[in-house]
């Protein structure tokens, strides 16, 4: 019951999980969600067999032990078998020892449940440290947004809102694209740690397990005289020491049936397979990361795929003349809100985009105390275009002295501006001109 407990609360807290803004992909999905979630099934279905079940059954005992100790006895301290089969063998691996034969000594599933629960924790690793980076930024900035709209007022208001903080930040957002891109290095790295993990936990055979499987699997067992056999054997040797009535030391052989192994042999096939077809799909990630961020215009492309939001000149020539993480950024909030907030969000950075620059020129008079009334240059780089652009807007509120280097927050003069859109700042103070500057 306890078991079956742990599984419901890990799966009621993925599905919590669900209600969340999306900051990932399906690959990346398939890592935390769907093998840790393997992963930790099958160390739950092991525990249970284990402690619920019989793992192990040996005898016959010896005359001076029960049955109950032999089986502890033969399940603490081991049990072996051939590691070359004989043709002969009455059971795969169980014949006479002679000169020459190699023992194979079978501790490994004491400790099954406990590498699949560390096989998952490790699945889950990179997901972790992407979301402590993210630290739930997109959630907070789609808030409201998720929803087809009700409020259109509300949801006009967040737009500018967000379509602010998008373009104060532009080409500030590459830390997190490189931190998300890295998590997806860890996802492939960590997919191949996991099987030369489980190839050295197994003895050296897991690599080339699946093929195997497919070459020996539909035999019935008395004929597999194979690695699927050595690996998870049915069937295995125990060797009881005690002493006899003379004191001296006589060895008991005893039989022992691993049915444990059945579920054992299981889970690693479906684990071979299931990681051989997870690697592939992480390394084409990383080679499409790599395309990425050499090709601006396939990240325009990638964007028109996904989204028809996004099929605008202007938008275009945004995001080819912005960096990865801009796009990255721009990828992710599509993913997380209401296809027409979208198309808002998208029209509103559009019109910002077309008038916003950079940097800002203040002609100033020295003797200026209050600096009503001074005429502002603004003289930058626009985001979407190649070329500067230079406006000149009277404001009447320009609060304080400024000195190069400052940031300065304009405000809208009486009467409205055609070049309102420009007011959303801070911006730079780049010369601090005389009177007749």
């Amino acid at each position: 019951m306890s078991a079956l407990a742990a599984l419901t609360t890990t799966f009621l807290k993925l599905k919590s999980n669900n209600s969340s803004a999306r900051i990932d992909n399906l690959i990346f999905h398939l890592h935390y969600r769907i093998t840790a979630v393997i992963l930790t099934a099958a160390a739950i279905l092991v525990t249970s067999t284990q402690h619920f079940g019989k793992a192990i059954s040996c005898g016959p005992p010896p005359p001076s032990l029960t049955t109950d100790l032999l089986e502890n006895y033969c399940w603490t301290r081991s049990t072996f078998s051939l590691q070359t089969p004989r043709t002969n063998d009455p059971y795969p691996g169980l014949n006479t020892l002679k000169d020459g034969d190699t023992i194979l000594q079978h501790t490994y599933y004491q400790w099954v449940w406990l590498v699949l629960t560390l096989q998952a924790a490790m699945f889950y690793f990179p997901r972790y440290i992407w979301k402590k980076i993210e630290n739930k930024r997109i959630s907070r900035l789609v808030k409201g947004l998720t929803e087809p709209i009700s409020d259109k007022q509300t949801t006009s208001v967040r737009i500018s809102m967000l379509t602010q903080y998008v373009l104060r930040n532009w080409n500030n957002f590459n830390f997190s694209a490189f931190a998300y891109f890295m998590c997806e290095f860890l996802n492939f790295l960590n997919v191949i740690a996991q099987i030369y993990v489980i190839d050295v936990f197994l003895g050296g055979t897991f690599t080339t397990y699946g093929l195997r499987v497919l070459q020996y699997g539909f035999l019935e067992p008395e004929y597999r005289n194979d690695t699927l056999v050595v690996i998870f054997p049915r069937v295995t040797k125990c060797s009881f020491r005690a002493f006899g009535p003379s004191g001296g030391i006589q060895v008991h052989d005893a039989i022992c049936v691993l049915p444990l192994n059945l579920l054992n042999e299981k889970i690693y096939v479906f684990l071979w397979f299931w990681l051989v077809f997870l690697a592939v799909p992480s390394a084409l990630v990383l080679v499409y990361r790599i395309l990425l961020f050499v090709c601006s215009p396939l990240r325009v492309k990638v964007l028109h795929w996904q989204y028809d939001s996004f099929r605008s000149r202007r938008l275009d020539r945004m995001v080819s003349g912005g960096k990865i993480g801009d796009w990255l950024f721009l990828n992710l909030l599509a993913k997380n809100v209401d296809e027409l907030a979208l198309d808002m969000l998208l029209d509103e950075f559009g019109k910002e985009n077309e008038e916003l620059s950079d940097d800002v020129k203040v002609r100033i008079p020295n003797s200026c105390e209050y600096c009503d009334g001074a005429t502002v240059e603004l003289l930058g780089q626009n985001l979407a275009e190649s070329k500067r652009k230079r406006r000149f807007v009277g404001d009447k509120l320009l609060q304080g002295v400024h000195k190069v280097g400052d940031q300065v927050v304009l405000a809208k003069g009486e009467g409205g501006s055609r070049f309102e859109s420009i007011y959303s700042g801070p911006y730079k103070v780049l010369q601090r001109l005389g009177a007749n500057g």
